[in-house]
C-alpha cells in the first residue's frame, strides 16, 4: 500500500510540474522586434544646371561659409562683377530719392491740386446738404463717419481721401476723427505753416535725444558720430 501511495504521489507531481512549466511559456513575454533601419537616402543627382550658384558678394565671411555648404552639396560657385552690386545699391538709394522727388512733383502739380479742390468743395457741400457756402467752412467740424455714411466711400477710402486733402491743406484733422474744410488760401499756409513747426520741434527733441546719447556712450570719437548725424540730417531735408 505504501509503495501504491508514493507512485500516486509521484503522478501527481509531474501534473503539477507539467501545469506550472506550460503556464511559464504562456506567460512568457514575446521577444520584441527590433525596430528597422531605415536606409540612408542616396544623395540626389543634380542636373549640370543645378549644380552652378552664380552670384555676386562682397562679404567673405558670408561667402565663406556659402563655399563650405557648397562644397557638401556638390555644387559650383561662380561669381559674377561686383559692380552688381554697387548698381543695385545705387538705384536703391536713388530709388529713395526718387520718391521724394515724386511727392514734391505731385504737390507742385497744379492739375493735382485742382482735383483735390473739387474733391473737397462737393464732400463739403454734401456734408453740408448744399446748403452753406465755402467762406464758412471754419464754423463746420465733421468726422469720417458722416463722411462714411453720406458717400460711397468706404472707412479706409475715406481716410485715404482725407489724407490726401489734408496733403494740398483742403482738410484741417483735427484729430484722428474729426476734421474741418478750409478753402481759404492764406489759412492754408498758416496751418501747413503750423504743421511744419511742430515737426521741427519734435526733430528738434529727438536731435538732442540722440546728442546726450552719443554723450553718455563710450565711443572714442563723439564730435564725429555727431557731424556725420547732423551732415545726414542736413543732406535729406528738401527745401
Amino acid at each position: 500500500m505504501a509503495t501504491k501511495k508514493t507512485e500516486e504521489t509521484k503522478e501527481v507531481n509531474k501534473d503539477v510540474a507539467k501545469k506550472t512549466t506550460k503556464t511559464k511559456s504562456a506567460t512568457k513575454p514575446k521577444s520584441e522586434a527590433k525596430p528597422k533601419v531605415a536606409k540612408k537616402d542616396e544623395k540626389k543627382q543634380l542636373t549640370p544646371e543645378q549644380s552652378v550658384v552664380i552670384l555676386a558678394c562682397m562679404n567673405e565671411d558670408f561667402l565663406s561659409k556659402l563655399q563650405a555648404l557648397a562644397d557638401k552639396e556638390g555644387v559650383k560657385i561662380v561669381l559674377t562683377n561686383e559692380q552688381v552690386i554697387r548698381d543695385y545699391v545705387g538705384n536703391k538709394l536713388s530709388g529713395e530719392v526718387d520718391e521724394a522727388a515724386r511727392m514734391s512733383a505731385f504737390l507742385r502739380d497744379e492739375r493735382n491740386r485742382k482735383v483735390a479742390f473739387v474733391h473737397a468743395n462737393e464732400l463739403f457741400a454734401i456734408l453740408t446738404k448744399r446748403r452753406e457756402k465755402i467762406t464758412d467752412a471754419d464754423n463746420f467740424v465733421f468726422c469720417k463717419k458722416d463722411l462714411v455714411h453720406s458717400t460711397t466711400l468706404s472707412w479706409n477710402k475715406a481716410e485715404e481721401m482725407l489724407n490726401t486733402l489734408q496733403v494740398f491743406g483742403f482738410v484741417n484733422r483735427i484729430n484722428s476723427n474729426d476734421f474741418k474744410f478750409q478753402f481759404d488760401s492764406k489759412c492754408i499756409c498758416e496751418k501747413i505753416r503750423g504743421d511744419v513747426t511742430l515737426s521741427v520741434e519734435s526733430l528738434n527733441l529727438d536731435i538732442q535725444r540722440y546728442k546726450g546719447a552719443i554723450e553718455r556712450s563710450n565711443e572714442e570719437d563723439k564730435d564725429k558720430m555727431f557731424a556725420d548725424f547732423k551732415a545726414e540730417i542736413q543732406k535729406n531735408i528738401v527745401f
